[in-house]
């Protein structure tokens, strides 16, 4: 599956390895890319593009970011994202967990 995943943090590069490790195309999104790779001090474990370029390239987008809980504003996120996929292609971690089921988390 093709997963954009917006936040370049812990969790946004946590979540970005294991699903590269369990075969997805994950690209990772950040406002200003060459001020991310700049600051980072250890390699991304997917390649790092932009919010609108990370949304516009999945089908399912993961949000990692402070403000997770508000809408992404960055062009191509979205209601307005390219090719019309709506706000439903958006998740934040905790709603993603929730989809899980429990025996699949480990979970009795």
């Amino acid at each position: 599956m093709k997963i954009g995943i917006l936040g370049t943090g812990s969790v946004g590069r946590t979540l970005a390895a294991r699903l590269v490790e369990l075969g997805h195309d994950v690209v990772i999104g950040t406002r200003d890319v060459a001020a991310t790779e700049a600051k980072s001090e250890e390699p991304f474990p997917a390649p790092l593009r932009s919010a609108p370029e990370a949304a516009a390239h999945a089908e399912l987008v993961i949000k990692c970011h402070r403000r997770a809980g508000q809408r992404c504003r960055a062009p191509g996120c979205g209601r307005s994202a390219p090719g019309g996929q709506g706000a439903d292609r958006y998740l934040e971690p905790a709603r993603l967990l929730a989809r899980v089921p429990a025996p699949a988390r480990g979970l009795q």
